[in-house]
């Protein structure tokens, strides 16, 4: 009979890795409460957070330029008149208070109290293993493995929510840091809930365009893809320039790409652009260089699709009667499209995120509304806000790309 691994060592060490990760945590979250009380003005360890406003100047402008769009209460430069708008600021509150600080402790309490688990299979590992040995001692030595492999999957535990809980210190420590300067700096919820309707208004930019670009890529990537497969030397001159296009649009950053076709095309007065004005313009620019950059990316994922169907499914379409452009039709491509759909959507996910890049052109999206809110309060909350609302079409796009996947490989391993 072989000796029984009753995992006494590993056990005892899970038990104080969760000890240790445990008052950590705790740790942490005093921490974070301490830079809850914070909330005198001008603390020493109050962050550098200002909101800027503005005096009406002592003689009435005649006229003055229009505001900031979704940024509520700043006025833009007036003219004339004269007098001098004079700037001003004063400091923002550190602190939480009233239910703010409630809801707070509510969760710094929930979350202590979830911390606790850790601790918990730790105590279990560690008792699963002295039952283990005890069973040993005692001859049982079938019973002896299964305690054995209980405290194993205890220690598992302890790693996995020891892990998760550690983070949560670390983040506790952070936010807290500097009197909350991170926390205030970073997550302070007012800033963009006062302009709520212009970040959605604004963000709904990045949804049109992802959306419309999506359905240009699909077709777009498929016909350059199809080019790329098409046999015989008098094809060649294209399959060349296919090539050539996948190779440019994949080696330049997206970012040069919306540049140059952005404010090129805009000042070339390169038509149907120059019958468009103003935002969209902006908006079928940017439609135009995410499909060109994303086209040859998605072009590459079709290619490598059509070339996983073995060559005998063509060569019976074409013994079957069927012409080249019927073998693709109705036999290589739909098995393709059926094989890529996974990494298909994780292009989307990408091409999602890279909307935000055609602010950099002035479409007012949701990343240029966010840096409008920073510089009208010097607080980021905005950006993490706009951060936040492209999570909530990822997350969901992400997941669904792993069902589709595991689908996938169910199916495969079923047949």
């Amino acid at each position: 009979m072989s000796r029984v691994r009753t995992n006494i060592r590993g056990a005892s060490l899970a038990l104080v890795f969760a000890v240790v990760v445990q008052v950590a945590f705790l740790a942490g979250l005093v921490f974070f409460d301490h830079s809850l009380q914070h909330h005198l003005p001008g603390h020493r360890s109050c962050p550098p957070t200002v909101e800027a406003t503005t005096v009406a100047p002592t003689t009435t402008p005649t006229t003055a330029s229009g505001a900031i769009p979704g940024v509520p209460g700043v006025p833009g430069s007036p003219t004339g008149g004269g007098g001098t708008p004079v700037s001003s600021s004063r400091g923002i509150d550190c602190g939480v208070a009233g239910n703010g600080l409630i809801a707070a402790r509510t969760i710094e309490t929930i979350l202590g109290l979830a911390g606790m688990l850790v601790i918990w299979f730790g105590v279990r590992a560690l008792l699963f293993s002295l039952r283990s040995r005890r069973l040993t001692a005692e001859g049982e030595h079938y019973r002896a493995r299964i305690a054995a492999e209980d405290s194993r999957d205890a220690v598992w535990y302890v790693v996995g929510i020891g892990l998760t809980v550690g983070v949560l210190a670390f983040f506790a420590l952070l936010l807290g840091s500097n009197g909350g300067a991170v926390r205030t700096v970073l997550f302070n919820w007012k800033y963009p809930l006062r302009s709520l309707h212009a970040m959605l208004t604004a963000f709904l930019w990045n949804v049109k365009m992802f959306l419309v670009t999506e359905v240009l890529v699909l077709v777009w990537a498929l016909i350059v893809a199809v080019i790329r497969q098409l046999p015989g030397r008098p094809t060649a001159p294209i399959r060349w320039l296919a090539i050539a296009y996948t190779d440019a649009f994949r080696g330049v950053p997206a970012v040069m790409v919306i540049y140059l076709i952005g404010f090129g095309f805009s000042l070339a007065g390169v038509w149907p652009f120059s019958s468009l004005h103003g935002d969209a313009q902006l908006f079928w620019l940017g439609v135009l260089a995410l499909t060109v950059v994303y086209g040859a990316y998605v072009a590459e994922v079709y290619r490598a699709g059509i070339e996983s169907i073995h060559w005998s499914q063509a060569a019976a379409a074409r013994s079957l009667g069927l012409s080249q452009w019927q073998t693709y039709r109705y036999v290589v491509v739909p098995q393709a499209v059926r094989r890529i759909i996974p990494p298909l959507l994780n292009d989307f996910v990408a091409l999602q995120k890279d909307t935000a890049l055609v602010g950099f052109v002035g479409l007012i999206e949701v990343l240029n509304e966010s840096t409008l809110l920073n510089s009208r309060y010097f607080n980021l909350t905005a950006i993490t806000f706009a951060a936040l609302m492209f999570l909530v079409l990822t997350i969901p796009l992400t997941r669904f790309v792993d069902y589709l996947i595991k689908r996938d490989q169910q199916r495969t391993r079923a047949g």
